[in-house]
């Protein structure tokens, strides 16, 4: 039996007790019920060994697979045996849910794929302490296949890893001389993603990353990692901007006995970055960046080794130049010579909304519409054409969109100020007479006064007569309807009658010759502020004094100018010193209203002789309320 002392290294091979064996340093003895309980602390080879070799170099297969331990999600089914092939595993694991519900996915980031591994490794060993010498080296070679699949539809910033998996292979045991050295490769699997997102991304990319990474100590240290990878791009697709790197790990850990001896840390990861507007507007990059250490304390080596053996980051595919997309918008029918608003809108994953729009039209009388966003267009004949916007990106590309136009012509509406129903009109006494037509398709919304034409019924009246504001005279007593009829330049018409009666006169007549000089009849009363001058004359045929009198009445109309009641009670009209008189007070309008409702505006001059004799004369005015 060998005896025991303080001092001593003890080394196992590996037993069911200690399944990766023990290196240990005995630092205390002790005796208890008859038993003898040793104390120990970790030791190193170098205590072990005085003189010794060794030089070895293993593949790991499936069939070195002892363990694994998978999380939720991963699965590893082990082929056919004995076929010494590559463990492959797969996964498909939810990195990030932002609302906690499994069952809700439009908030979630999902990473999938395929790891398959193929490892090997290799140790070179040489000590001698007479004279002193240690020569060292430790290797591990891998070859990793992946593919990665990230999808997710985020509108926040995530972080996330998540251990998939560890395989723990048989333990590899060797001896320089009687000391067995224990050798247990661990292979741990990360996956994962960080960054930030907007929007929807679909991107699959599959990797090989064939390492070599491993380290000499020959008095001092050096690096023997070599690292190649290769990225290709199944596809991609985004819906707005992402900022995201997923990746997939996968670190070796060979296990010295029971602690670390040496580690080899590859990661590898697929950035993909989107952001609108931006040229490219999408880039996929890959990284690798491996990290290589060796435990000093358990080789016994006195200077420390851990570094960063290899980093890289290098484009794998960006977007190609996107045509821009363009649309137009507004109604598909417009007045003729009113202004309509033209609206587009373009934009380009590479230079965002920064494009000119371009308008034309197949009309080549329209000339040219001009370029904008938006416009207001004027057209000046009827019928349809097509409108069209195009636009052209930095790299050339253009994009057009098309819409039909019909500029439409609307008939005028005739007002009749002067004759109504209630005028008086004597034979051969004379009499002024006022009408106006509305039409939206002519200068200030009004026919011109020289294409409306009065016409009457009686064949022995002096008619046709052409203007807003005629004087007529009849000769003959009688009814008959006078007619207005205006006709604007398209050709549509719109006439409007009026029934009189010619009296024989009496001996002593009222005035007549009676004219409204200021307001003029007008669509618009045009008074921001209210306030008109009310002028007018009158003639007694027996020459005496004439008082003047004014009179208003409103009558409300709808959203398209057309009266919804009739004319209200006549209110007295009492202008100043200056023949001034504020409409808006008198009828209670109110301009700073939000609606668009419009009155008609009658204003009546009365006129008396001496003998109270009566005549009357009417004109119709327009005022519209502004659009708040």
């Amino acid at each position: 039996t060998q005896t025991i002392a303080t001092g001593d290294v003890v080394v196992s091979a590996p037993t069911a007790q200690a399944p990766n064996g023990f290196l240990r340093k005995v630092i205390g003895i002790k005796t208890e019920n008859g038993k003898t309980i040793l104390e120990t602390a970790p030791a190193t080879l170098r205590q072990a060994i005085q003189k010794g070799s060794l030089d070895v170099t293993r593949a790991l297969t499936e069939a070195d697979i002892e363990s694994t331990q998978l999380a939720g999600g991963v699965s590893y089914t082990p082929k056919l045996r004995p076929q010494a092939t590559n463990p492959t595993f797969s996964f498909n694991k939810v990195l990030f849910d932002k609302d906690g519900d499994t069952n809700t996915t439009t908030d979630q980031v999902v990473l999938s794929g395929l790891l398959d591994l193929a490892t090997s490794v290799r140790f070179e060993w040489d000590i001698d302490f007479f004279p002193p010498d240690f020569d060292f080296l430790a290797e591990a070679s891998f070859t990793q296949k992946s593919n990665l699949t990230l999808k997710g539809k985020v509108d926040f910033n995530f972080v996330k890893k998540i251990r998939i998996g560890e395989v723990r292979f048989r333990a590899i045991t060797f001896s320089i001389g009687p000391v067995p050295i224990v050798i247990r490769p661990v292979v741990k699997l990360d996956i994962g993603v960080r960054g930030s997102a907007s929007g929807a991304v679909d991107v699959s990319v599959t990797q090989t990353l064939v390492i070599k990474a491993g380290a000499k100590y020959d008095e001092e240290w050096s690096n023997l990692s070599a690292v190649t990878n290769t990225f290709t791009v199944d596809s991609s697709s985004i819906s707005a901007a992402i900022n995201a790197e997923a990746f997939a790990n996968v670190t070796l850990e060979l296990l010295l006995y029971e602690a670390v001896g040496l580690f080899v840390r590859p990661e590898v990861f697929v950035a993909f970055d989107a952001q609108v507007p931006r040229k490219p507007f999408w880039k996929l990059d890959g990284g690798i960046g491996v990290d290589v250490g060796v435990e000093i304390d358990k080789w016994g080596i006195e200077k420390e080794y851990n570094t960063r053996v290899f980093e890289k980051r290098f484009p794998i595919a960006s977007s190609p130049s996107s045509p821009p997309n363009i649309g137009l918008d507004f109604f598909g029918t417009a007045d003729l010579n009113r202004p309509i608003a033209l609206t587009a809108f373009a934009n380009d994953f590479e230079d965002g909304s920064n494009l000119t729009i371009t308008w034309t039209s197949s009309q080549t009388t329209d000339g040219v519409l001009g370029t904008g966003r938006n416009l207001n267009k004027t057209f000046s004949t009827i019928g349809t054409r097509t409108l069209t916007v195009s636009t052209t990106d930095s790299d050339g590309a253009t994009a057009t969109q098309s819409k039909i136009l019909n500029v439409v012509n609307t008939a005028p509406v005739v007002n009749i100020s002067e004759p109504n129903s209630s005028t008086v009109i004597f034979q051969n006494s004379p009499r002024t007479f006022v009408a106006n037509s509305e039409d939206i398709n002519e200068p200030n919304n009004q026919l011109a006064c020289s294409s409306l034409v009065w016409t009457s019924s009686q064949i022995n009246d002096a008619f046709p007569k052409t203007g807003c504001i005629i004087e007529a005279i009849f000769s003959s007593l009688g009814a008959r309807t006078l007619t207005v009829t205006a006709t604007d330049s398209q050709g549509l018409s719109h006439a409007k009658t009026v029934a009189i009666t010619v009296l024989a006169p009496p001996v002593n007549q009222p005035p007549n010759q009676i004219v409204i000089s200021s307001p003029a009849p007008s669509i618009n009363l045009g008074a921001a502020d209210g306030i008109v001058t009310l002028t007018g004359s009158a003639t007694d045929p027996e020459g005496g004094a004439v008082t003047l009198e004014w009179f208003g009445a409103i009558q409300q109309l709808d959203d398209f100018g057309t009266p919804t009641t009739a004319y209200g009670t006549n209110i007295k009209l009492t202008p100043n010193a200056l023949s001034k008189v504020n409409l808006f007070q008198v009828f209670n309008l109110n301009p700073a209203s939000t609606s668009s409702t419009s009155v008609n505006i009658r204003i009546t001059l009365v006129a008396a002789d001496p003998q109270n004799n009566k005549s009357s004369f009417s004109i119709v005015v327009k005022y519209i309320k502004p659009v708040g």
